[in-house]
């Protein structure tokens, strides 16, 4: 089965990151709006949804888009991105599965995106 993964960034990096993601054989795309992320959730149904906190300089946007996406049930599993070691507001939101601070090393977030679809496949996400 190709697990299917969407990564939302505002910053171009976003390419490299959905790169290297495909190179397991996993089905990736990227883009760098939640609107389009919304699109793209709606129809194509990803199992993983990688986001950065901030879409937008200076905003949070990928935090609305977070809590958005959880008051839909099939929402899929939802890993973070966070530019600086300020854990406050990813706890205080416990609404993201899996964080990640940037800048991160491969294997790294290898761990959290295998973690990430085992768990969905044991809870039947797919």
């Amino acid at each position: 089965m190709t697990i299917k993964i969407l990564v939302v960034d505002l910053y171009p990096a976003r390419s490299l990151l959905a790169e290297l993601l495909a190179e397991r054989g996993n089905g990736v795309k990227n883009v760098g709006t939640s609107w389009l992320a919304r699109q793209e959730i709606a129809f194509w149904r990803p199992h993983l949804l990688i986001t950065n906190y901030e879409l937008t300089p200076g905003g949070f946007e990928g935090l609305n888009l977070i809590r958005f996406l959880r008051q839909d049930s099939r929402a899929p599993a939802i890993l973070m991105l966070k530019g600086e070691d300020d854990f406050s507001v990813a706890i205080k939101s416990g609404i993201a599965d899996y964080l990640l601070f940037k800048p991160f090393r491969a294997d790294e977030m290898w761990g959290i995106v295998d973690s990430a679809i085992s768990r969905a496949e044991r809870e039947k996400v797919f």
